[in-house]
């Protein structure tokens, strides 16, 4: 699984699905929708791949976080994550937070 947000303008296709995934679907809503802003949607991409496949697997952190190649995902799906409205507090809070990571 992965979860992504991205601005409403883009598209999320198979070109630009990235390489971290988890085995946790719940971890992947997370990260769809932990900082989302009301200009951005959520999706959660589930796909397939062989183990040999696999890149690396890190367990820690809580994660379980699963590098790979998207050249080899197959079966792969995209869905658009139902969000709830944000309130005014939500998008400071979540704006105050990605200011504080990306300093």
């Amino acid at each position: 699984y992965r979860g992504i947000r991205v601005s409403s303008d883009d598209v999320v296709d198979e070109e630009n699905i990235g390489f971290s995934f988890t085995l946790d679907k719940d971890k992947a809503k997370w990260f769809a929708t932990r900082l989302l802003m009301p200009n951005e949607d959520a999706y959660l991409i589930t796909a397939q791949i062989d183990k040999k496949d696999i890149l690396s697997v890190f367990l820690n952190r809580g994660e379980e976080e699963v590098l790979l190649d998207p050249e080899y995902l197959s079966d792969y799906k995209i869905d658009k994550l139902k969000t709830k409205k944000l309130s005014d507090r939500d998008i400071f809070t979540n704006q105050l937070q990605k200011n504080l990571w990306s300093a």
